[in-house]
């Protein structure tokens, strides 16, 4: 106990990649440094991506000052993106 301690039960959870059930649906909640390296740009182009951008999905903070994002939403965000995209071509 005393390790989960030194660490903080906050850094503790986010170092398993925290899963959660809320009301039955598994949502796998990622951290911004997890999205930036599944979207291949730095935590700037994030901000600026959220601001611009209303379809994109919104920033939570359940654990206090910590940014994290569904998974999920996060995923249909990139789908659809890429779709778009790909029509423009």
């Amino acid at each position: 106990m005393s390790g989960c301690n030194a660490l903080g039960l906050e850094k503790f959870v986010w170092l398993f990649s925290l899963s959660r059930t809320i009301f039955g649906v598994s949502m796998k909640l990622l951290s911004m440094k997890n999205v930036t390296e599944k979207m291949g740009v730095c935590r700037r182009a994030i901000y600026r991506i959220s601001e611009r951008n209303n379809t994109f999905p919104s920033m939570r903070k359940p654990f206090g000052k910590k940014c994290c994002f569904q998974e999920d939403e996060i995923n249909q965000w990139l789908e659809r993106a890429m779709s778009e995209n790909a029509k423009s071509l």
